[in-house]
Protein backbone atom coordinates (compact mmCIF):
# COMPACT_ATOMS: atom_id res chain seq x y z
CA UNK A 1 0.00 0.00 0.00
CA UNK A 2 3.25 2.12 -0.24
CA UNK A 3 1.98 3.67 -3.21
CA UNK A 4 -0.86 3.62 -5.91
CA UNK A 5 1.42 0.64 -8.18
CA UNK A 6 1.20 -1.49 -4.77
CA UNK A 7 -2.34 -0.63 -4.65
CA UNK A 8 -2.90 -1.24 -8.26
CA UNK A 9 -1.10 -4.96 -7.77
CA UNK A 10 -3.29 -5.77 -4.89
CA UNK A 11 -6.23 -4.64 -6.59
CA UNK A 12 -5.42 -7.05 -9.59
CA UNK A 13 -4.54 -9.84 -7.02
CA UNK A 14 -7.71 -9.61 -5.35
CA UNK A 15 -9.99 -9.51 -8.29
CA UNK A 16 -8.14 -12.52 -10.03
CA UNK A 17 -10.08 -14.85 -7.50
CA UNK A 18 -13.66 -13.95 -6.47
CA UNK A 19 -12.65 -16.48 -3.39
CA UNK A 20 -10.63 -13.61 -1.81
CA UNK A 21 -13.66 -11.61 0.24
CA UNK A 22 -11.64 -10.21 3.41
CA UNK A 23 -8.54 -7.89 3.06
CA UNK A 24 -6.72 -6.85 5.55
CA UNK A 25 -4.41 -3.85 5.19
CA UNK A 26 -1.32 -2.05 6.68
CA UNK A 27 -0.08 1.15 6.54
CA UNK A 28 1.72 2.41 3.79
CA UNK A 29 6.07 1.51 3.66
CA UNK A 30 8.71 2.78 2.30
CA UNK A 31 8.39 3.71 -1.36
CA UNK A 32 12.49 3.71 -1.50
CA UNK A 33 15.52 3.19 0.33
CA UNK A 34 15.18 6.56 1.92
CA UNK A 35 11.40 6.68 2.50
CA UNK A 36 9.73 6.61 5.79
CA UNK A 37 6.90 4.50 7.05
CA UNK A 38 3.76 6.21 7.81
CA UNK A 39 3.69 4.83 11.08
CA UNK A 40 6.86 6.01 12.09
CA UNK A 41 5.83 9.52 11.02
CA UNK A 42 2.69 9.16 13.14
CA UNK A 43 4.53 7.70 16.17
CA UNK A 44 7.34 10.64 15.27
CA UNK A 45 4.70 13.40 14.93
CA UNK A 46 3.05 12.12 18.74
CA UNK A 47 6.04 11.90 20.19
CA UNK A 48 7.10 15.89 18.99
CA UNK A 49 3.50 16.93 20.46
CA UNK A 50 4.37 15.06 23.82
CA UNK A 51 8.24 17.00 24.03
CA UNK A 52 5.82 19.87 23.41
CA UNK A 53 7.48 20.71 19.76
CA UNK A 54 5.84 21.67 16.62
CA UNK A 55 4.54 18.35 15.20
CA UNK A 56 2.66 20.26 12.13
CA UNK A 57 5.29 19.54 9.67
CA UNK A 58 5.82 16.08 10.13
CA UNK A 59 1.65 15.88 10.00
CA UNK A 60 1.94 17.77 6.70
CA UNK A 61 4.20 14.87 5.05
CA UNK A 62 1.75 12.28 6.19
CA UNK A 63 -0.90 14.35 4.57
CA UNK A 64 0.57 14.99 1.28
CA UNK A 65 1.36 11.33 1.37
CA UNK A 66 -2.16 9.36 1.99
CA UNK A 67 -3.62 13.20 -0.58
CA UNK A 68 -1.17 12.27 -2.95
CA UNK A 69 -2.81 8.37 -3.05
CA UNK A 70 -5.74 9.42 -2.69
CA UNK A 71 -5.44 11.78 -6.16
CA UNK A 72 -3.85 9.22 -8.07
CA UNK A 73 -6.14 6.21 -7.34
CA UNK A 74 -8.49 8.78 -8.60
CA UNK A 75 -10.80 8.50 -5.81
CA UNK A 76 -12.82 10.40 -3.52
CA UNK A 77 -12.45 8.31 0.38
CA UNK A 78 -12.63 11.88 2.64
CA UNK A 79 -9.41 11.90 3.41
CA UNK A 80 -9.00 15.59 3.73
CA UNK A 81 -11.23 15.70 6.60
CA UNK A 82 -10.13 12.49 8.21
CA UNK A 83 -6.53 13.90 8.45
CA UNK A 84 -7.55 17.10 9.83
CA UNK A 85 -9.80 15.92 12.60
CA UNK A 86 -6.46 13.34 13.15
CA UNK A 87 -4.61 16.37 13.60
CA UNK A 88 -6.79 17.96 16.45
CA UNK A 89 -7.08 14.63 17.91
CA UNK A 90 -3.03 14.59 18.38
CA UNK A 91 -2.99 18.21 19.21
CA UNK A 92 -5.63 17.21 21.96
CA UNK A 93 -3.85 14.83 23.78
CA UNK A 94 -4.81 11.47 21.91
CA UNK A 95 -2.89 8.35 22.86
CA UNK A 96 0.21 7.25 21.11
CA UNK A 97 -1.84 4.03 20.25
CA UNK A 98 -4.34 5.93 18.95
CA UNK A 99 -2.35 7.58 16.79
CA UNK A 100 -0.48 4.93 15.22
CA UNK A 101 -3.31 3.19 14.14
CA UNK A 102 -4.28 5.92 11.35
CA UNK A 103 -2.05 4.70 9.03
CA UNK A 104 -4.17 1.33 8.86
CA UNK A 105 -7.13 2.84 8.88
CA UNK A 106 -6.21 5.25 6.14
CA UNK A 107 -5.42 3.05 4.32
CA UNK A 108 -8.39 0.75 4.39
CA UNK A 109 -10.52 3.48 3.59
CA UNK A 110 -8.62 4.01 0.43
CA UNK A 111 -8.98 0.40 -0.75
CA UNK A 112 -12.21 -0.15 0.34
CA UNK A 113 -13.22 3.66 -1.53
CA UNK A 114 -10.91 1.65 -4.83
CA UNK A 115 -12.61 -1.49 -4.55
CA UNK A 116 -16.66 -0.39 -3.95
CA UNK A 117 -16.59 -2.81 -1.09
CA UNK A 118 -17.60 -1.83 2.39
CA UNK A 119 -15.01 -0.57 4.95
CA UNK A 120 -15.16 -2.78 8.58
CA UNK A 121 -13.06 -0.92 10.96
CA UNK A 122 -11.33 -3.08 13.82
CA UNK A 123 -11.56 -0.65 16.48
CA UNK A 124 -14.78 -2.87 17.85
CA UNK A 125 -14.41 -5.99 16.86
CA UNK A 126 -10.41 -6.92 17.92
CA UNK A 127 -10.48 -6.98 21.66
CA UNK A 128 -7.61 -6.76 24.21
CA UNK A 129 -8.02 -7.17 28.34
CA UNK A 130 -5.31 -4.58 28.99
CA UNK A 131 -1.86 -5.35 26.83
CA UNK A 132 -3.25 -9.24 25.81
CA UNK A 133 -5.63 -10.73 22.79
CA UNK A 134 -9.14 -11.69 23.93
CA UNK A 135 -9.13 -14.04 21.31
CA UNK A 136 -12.96 -15.69 21.65
CA UNK A 137 -14.24 -12.23 21.91
CA UNK A 138 -12.54 -11.03 19.04
CA UNK A 139 -13.38 -14.05 16.81
CA UNK A 140 -17.02 -13.94 17.83
CA UNK A 141 -17.09 -9.89 17.13
CA UNK A 142 -15.35 -10.23 14.00
CA UNK A 143 -17.56 -13.38 12.52
CA UNK A 144 -21.08 -11.24 13.40
CA UNK A 145 -19.66 -8.42 11.79
CA UNK A 146 -18.78 -9.95 8.48
CA UNK A 147 -22.03 -12.82 8.46
CA UNK A 148 -23.55 -10.25 6.33
CA UNK A 149 -20.90 -8.90 4.24
CA UNK A 150 -19.77 -11.03 0.82
CA UNK A 151 -16.54 -8.69 0.73
CA UNK A 152 -14.83 -5.83 2.85
CA UNK A 153 -11.67 -4.30 3.73
CA UNK A 154 -10.36 -4.40 7.55
CA UNK A 155 -7.50 -2.15 8.91
CA UNK A 156 -5.10 -4.33 10.65
CA UNK A 157 -2.88 -3.48 13.34
CA UNK A 158 -5.58 -2.67 16.25
CA UNK A 159 -8.13 -2.89 18.26
CA UNK A 160 -9.36 -1.93 21.33
CA UNK A 161 -9.24 -2.51 25.45
CA UNK A 162 -10.73 -0.50 28.16
CA UNK A 163 -9.26 2.61 27.79
CA UNK A 164 -9.99 2.51 23.78
CA UNK A 165 -7.76 1.86 21.12
CA UNK A 166 -4.78 -0.47 21.20
CA UNK A 167 -2.25 -1.62 18.85
CA UNK A 168 -0.34 -5.24 18.81
CA UNK A 169 3.34 -4.79 18.32
CA UNK A 170 4.99 -3.63 14.89
CA UNK A 171 3.66 -5.92 12.09
CA UNK A 172 0.40 -6.15 13.73
CA UNK A 173 -1.57 -6.50 11.01
CA UNK A 174 -0.39 -10.28 10.09
CA UNK A 175 -2.22 -11.10 13.35
CA UNK A 176 -5.53 -9.44 12.45
CA UNK A 177 -5.51 -11.04 8.85
CA UNK A 178 -4.91 -14.24 11.00
CA UNK A 179 -7.63 -13.38 13.11
CA UNK A 180 -10.13 -12.77 10.43
CA UNK A 181 -9.49 -16.05 8.81
CA UNK A 182 -9.96 -18.24 11.89
CA UNK A 183 -13.42 -15.78 12.26
CA UNK A 184 -14.89 -16.21 9.33
CA UNK A 185 -13.20 -20.17 8.84
CA UNK A 186 -11.41 -19.26 5.67
CA UNK A 187 -9.65 -22.00 3.65
CA UNK A 188 -6.06 -20.49 3.06
CA UNK A 189 -5.08 -17.01 5.11
CA UNK A 190 -2.79 -15.40 2.24
CA UNK A 191 -0.22 -13.27 3.68
CA UNK A 192 1.02 -10.73 0.88
CA UNK A 193 4.09 -9.28 1.34
CA UNK A 194 7.13 -7.69 -0.83
CA UNK A 195 9.27 -11.74 -1.19
CA UNK A 196 8.46 -14.30 -2.57
CA UNK A 197 7.90 -16.76 0.85
CA UNK A 198 10.23 -17.52 3.47
CA UNK A 199 13.49 -18.10 3.39
CA UNK A 200 16.22 -19.75 5.09
CA UNK A 201 18.13 -16.38 5.56
CA UNK A 202 17.03 -13.27 4.17
CA UNK A 203 18.03 -13.56 1.01
CA UNK A 204 18.77 -9.34 0.59
CA UNK A 205 21.91 -10.17 2.88
CA UNK A 206 22.85 -13.52 1.83
CA UNK A 207 23.06 -15.15 -1.22
CA UNK A 208 23.07 -18.90 0.09
CA UNK A 209 19.45 -18.25 1.46
CA UNK A 210 16.99 -20.97 0.60
CA UNK A 211 13.32 -20.69 -0.58
CA UNK A 212 10.96 -22.73 1.65
CA UNK A 213 8.38 -24.39 -0.27
CA UNK A 214 6.44 -25.93 2.71
CA UNK A 215 6.48 -25.24 6.88
CA UNK A 216 4.89 -26.64 9.65
CA UNK A 217 3.47 -24.44 12.33
CA UNK A 218 6.09 -25.07 14.46
CA UNK A 219 8.86 -24.41 12.06
CA UNK A 220 8.08 -21.48 11.20
CA UNK A 221 7.25 -20.72 14.84
CA UNK A 222 10.86 -21.61 15.51
CA UNK A 223 11.97 -18.96 12.63
CA UNK A 224 10.15 -16.19 14.08
CA UNK A 225 11.93 -16.73 17.64
CA UNK A 226 15.14 -16.63 16.05
CA UNK A 227 14.59 -13.21 14.17
CA UNK A 228 12.66 -13.73 10.43
CA UNK A 229 10.31 -11.59 10.38
CA UNK A 230 8.44 -12.19 6.99
CA UNK A 231 5.51 -13.46 9.29
CA UNK A 232 5.26 -11.79 13.12
CA UNK A 233 4.82 -14.85 15.11
CA UNK A 234 1.31 -14.40 16.97
CA UNK A 235 0.26 -14.59 13.20
CA UNK A 236 0.51 -18.11 13.29
CA UNK A 237 -1.62 -19.80 16.76
CA UNK A 238 -5.06 -18.14 15.08
CA UNK A 239 -5.20 -20.00 11.83
CA UNK A 240 -3.03 -22.73 13.50
CA UNK A 241 -6.31 -23.16 16.05
CA UNK A 242 -8.72 -23.59 13.34
CA UNK A 243 -6.82 -25.84 10.91
CA UNK A 244 -6.19 -23.22 8.52
CA UNK A 245 -3.15 -23.00 6.02
CA UNK A 246 -1.40 -20.00 5.78
CA UNK A 247 0.48 -19.15 2.52
CA UNK A 248 2.88 -16.11 1.94
CA UNK A 249 3.14 -14.96 -1.24
CA UNK A 250 4.86 -11.95 -3.54
CA UNK A 251 2.47 -9.14 -4.03
CA UNK A 252 5.17 -8.04 -6.68
CA UNK A 253 5.52 -11.19 -7.66
CA UNK A 254 2.29 -13.17 -7.94
CA UNK A 255 2.71 -15.87 -9.94
CA UNK A 256 5.33 -17.26 -7.36
CA UNK A 257 2.95 -20.16 -5.35
CA UNK A 258 4.91 -18.21 -2.27
CA UNK A 259 5.60 -21.04 0.89
CA UNK A 260 2.87 -22.67 2.91
CA UNK A 261 2.35 -22.84 6.31
CA UNK A 262 0.79 -25.72 7.24
CA UNK A 263 0.23 -29.60 9.90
Amino acid sequence: MSNAYAVACVEKIIRADESRRYIVVSAPGKRDKDDKKVTDLLYLAKDKFDRGENFFEVFEVIKTRFLDLERELQVDAKLECELEEIKDKIAGGASRDFVASRGEYLSAKLLAKKLDVPFCDTQNLVWFEGDNLALDKTIDCLRQALAGLPMAVLPGFYGSNELGIKTFTRGGSDITGALVAAAVRADVYENWTDVDGIFTADPRKDTTARFVEKLTYKEMYALALRGANVLHKDAVYPVEAAGIKINVRNTFNPDCKGTIIAD
